[in-house]
């Protein structure tokens, strides 16, 4: 893809950081990535064009908004990937009437304001850094939840090596900007709590690092209380302090860093960070964010102070390598960069998709096409010649029959829109009976027509023995020489249901990892195939097991009866359509209907 990362920094932010990270491993793999903005504070890999971005005069936006305009011609841009309120609304006017793209990374709190609620300038998908992010946008702004998205900062976590053991020299350092709500609270510590400690604890040495003392207001005038403006290699520096005061991305590398913290941010103190405290360090992005909209609210440096001194007093205990060892893994899982870059990424795609395609796509379910009616409680079978009469419907009213590797080609930006189907649909068939080989093949090479089958990785299943229940007749299930027939006549696309057609939400977190990754892997070794989505067995999921899904690689993950409104609100929970043995010519044109997904939401609540 051809991405655009717009900011608008006059000074270091950790959105520079953040989207430098994002835009590297874009680079890496092999996308085209730019930057536009006031200015850089860092050397980027990629073309940097100045933009005044941060203006309030309107003749200059007027002017960035034209130049903006040539810049995304220019490079052909598909996406623009804002990280500031400035950013997104030059891009907003920027886009307006054509098919590029806007996604929003909401770093910090967003204003309140009626504009803000009238009109969305951030685009579709709204990245949101922490859950208090998402709680103001929602309960403040009133903004959709639906097309906000918690993704986390993306953080290097290789190159922050583990401090095994403390440093001998007692030292604690505040690392933040000097400037703002952030600068008032670094004034606060320095001149309030500081010099108690210091008298206390003579060995001590405290430093305020984030800008020069006339910026902060203060004069030092001890040897042990320094103020800098900032550290040459921060990551390794880091592990030089006893304790760290910090927010945001600094709170995060000192951690992985293995630097007990102390979370303190604009908006709140969070306090020493611990296994049980870290789920609300985690939601205020260590301090820094409120659910309510305020930039700050009170803070008792008082027992700031009390804790420094505790902490101190007690270092060896509250340092434990054990507890330090848990944090770093946390961090770990909540912001390696390869898994938030990953989700980044797959945001994009569903913004162009959504930008160039904002309508409905029907995904209808089938399972068993039997020659005759079955004897089933369950009724998920359509009879060969009823599925017949199904594919006669369909080529009638006109639709075109896409599979998951087609709807990726477009949303990557491969193919161009103009290509896509008037009326798209999305044929799958789930467990892969002997009667799909038998029956559906030919007819989808006769119609000229394509699906989706999801198959078990476990070849040695030989029938639905998930419905031994002596009630429910028995189905042959295709050999590993049968699926690899299948896949001969050229109309099937692979995906993966799981090893042994188990439910993903009963198992542990590892073992749904491990099932959803070795199934895709071992049907992609075993049938010379791509598998590039999963279909939940029973149509059982949960949020956490669609984080799952795309954590393990795959594009899409398929549901029953539940998902997004829109495939691409969520490709990893997407509504799906049960056909009966009784659908005919008018349930099939209700089921294919643009509205119909809405009208079974609103029915259904799901």
């Amino acid at each position: 893809m051809r991405i655009l990362q717009l900011l608008s920094q006059i000074q270091p932010t950790g959105a520079e950081a953040y989207a430098i990270v994002v835009a590297n491993w874009l680079s890496d793999q092999g996308h085209e990535v730019y930057f536009a903005s006031d200015k850089l504070h860092s050397q980027t890999r990629q073309p940097f064009f100045p933009l005044a971005v941060h203006s309030n005069s309107l003749l200059t936006r007027i002017q960035s908004t034209l130049k903006l305009r040539q810049l995304l011609k220019s490079k052909s841009i598909q996406v623009i990937h804002c990280h500031s309120r400035a950013a997104a609304r030059l891009a907003y006017w920027a886009t307006l009437g054509s098919n590029i793209a806007v996604t929003s990374t909401l770093h910090g709190r967003q204003p309140i304001s009626l504009s803000k609620k009238l009109l969305n300038i951030y685009g579709d998908p709204v990245l949101c850094i922490c859950e208090n992010v998402v709680a103001l946008m929602t309960e403040k702004l009133r903004m959709n939840p639906r097309i906000l998205k918690l993704v986390r900062n993306p953080v290097d976590c290789h190159p922050l090596t583990f401090r095994e053991a403390p440093p001998e020299k007692l030292k604690i350092a505040w690392i933040g900007r000097f400037t703002g709500p952030k600068g008032e609270r670094a004034k606060q510590l320095f001149l309030e709590v500081a010099p108690k400690l210091l008298s206390e604890f003579s060995d001590l040495q405290i430093d305020f690092i984030g800008g020069d003392a006339a910026v902060l207001g203060v004069q030092t005038e001890s040897p042990r209380l320094k103020v800098q403006n900032h550290l040459n290699n921060l990551d390794k520096e880091l592990s030089n302090y006893q304790l760290v005061l910090a927010s945001g991305r600094v709170a995060m590398s000192a951690l992985l860093c293995g630097v007990p913290t102390y979370a303190i941010g604009e908006y709140k103190s969070e306090g020493l960070v611990t296994r049980e405290s870290f789920p609300s360090a985690l939601a205020s992005n260590f301090g820094d964010i409120g659910p309510d909209g305020e930039p700050t609210s009170a803070i008792d440096f008082k027992k700031i102070g009390e804790d420094l001194r505790q902490f101190l007093l007690a270092r060896d205990s509250l340092s434990a390598k054990s507890e330090r060892q848990a944090l770093r893994q946390l961090v770990l899982q909540n912001f390696d960069h390869e898994v938030i870059c990953r989700k980044i990424y797959n945001s994009y795609k569903s913004a162009y998709f959504k930008k160039n395609y904002r309508k409905s796509i029907p995904v209808l379910m089938y399972h068993k096409i039997p020659d005759t009616e079955l004897n089933s409680r369950h009724r998920i079978f359509v009879t060969k010649d009823n599925f017949k009469k199904h594919l006669d419907f369909f080529k009638n009213k006109g639709f075109v029959t896409l599979q998951f590797r087609d709807l990726e080609d477009f949303r990557s930006g491969k193919k161009d829109f103009s290509l896509f189907p008037k009326k798209p649909l999305i044929l799958t068939f789930d467990d892969g009976y002997v009667d799909n080989l038998k029956n559906v093949a030919p007819l989808l090479v006769q119609y000229q027509m394509k699906a989706v089958i999801y198959l078990l990785a476990d070849h040695s299943i030989t029938h639905n023995f998930w419905d031994d229940d002596g009630k429910e007749p028995t189905h042959s299930l295709m050999t590993l020489t049968q699926k690899k027939e299948l896949l001969t006549s050229k109309v099937f696309e692979v995906g993966s249901h799981g090893l042994r057609h188990q439910k993903i939400t009963e198992m542990t977190e590892s073992d749904a990892l491990t099932e959803l990754r070795e199934s895709k892997a071992k049907l992609e070794k075993d049938l010379s195939t791509t598998v590039s989505s999963f279909a939940y067995t029973y149509g059982v999921t949960s949020k956490r097991a669609s984080e799952l899904a795309e954590q393990a690689g795959y594009e899409f993950a398929v549901n029953t009866d539940s998902g997004g409104l829109l495939l691409e609100e969520n490709p990893y929970a997407i509504f799906r359509i049960n056909i009966f043995p009784e659908d005919g010519p008018q349930q099939l044109w209700k089921k294919t209907a643009r509205w119909y997904r809405r009208y079974f939401y609103l029915k259904r609540g799901r």
